[in-house]
């Protein structure tokens, strides 16, 4: 009897799918984790011992977490991950940071920055979708106005490519 089990039952890559340099990876993984790590700015929580060079457990679970959600395909896809879930943490962080001051500059200072924020994720999340081709336009037209003399086809039309189409 086989001990693999079927592969719906296999767990998710450790990666994101469509990068295949690990160095690439590696320092994708490292710049989003640094940049998403709240200890950078609050120093310690949960009294964990703070190391400069390695962000912690929890931060790189979430991370690993938001790039097996968004399922990256290639390397422009896994750079526009990277730089996704760094935004959104800083604009959380903002908001903590507006939520936790009794300044009325130092609120307005932090909620200006995660707005900020928040339209650069907007911005991140529209481009990997144009990347990935959802971004297309639709072009509908309702009124025909045909002359005399002139033609038109009723119907929907289906572009063809340009092979043997064309006038020799």
């Amino acid at each position: 009897m086989s001990t693999v089990p079927p592969v719906a039952d296999q767990p998710k890559p450790l990666v994101p799918i469509g990068v295949l340099n690990p160095d690439f990876l590696e320092l994708l993984a490292y710049q989003a984790k640094k940049g998403s790590d709240y200890r950078n700015i609050y120093g310690d929580k949960d009294n964990e011992p703070i190391d400069k060079n390695q962000p912690s457990q929890a931060v790189a679970d979430a991370l690993l977490g938001a790039f097996q959600s968004i399922e990256p395909q290639d390397a422009i896809e896994t750079m526009l991950v990277g730089q996704m879930t760094t935004v959104h943490n800083a604009a959380m962080q903002a908001f903590m940071r507006a939520a936790a001051t009794d300044s009325h500059n130092g609120r307005d200072m932090a909620l200006n920055q995660a707005n900020k924020l928040c339209r650069t994720f907007t911005t991140l999340a529209e481009t990997l979708s144009r990347h990935r081709g959802k971004g297309q336009q639709k072009v509908v037209v309702e009124h025909v106005y045909v002359y005399p003399g002139g033609q038109a086809i009723v119907g929907n039309v289906t572009p063809q490519g340009r092979e043997g189409g064309g006038k020799k």
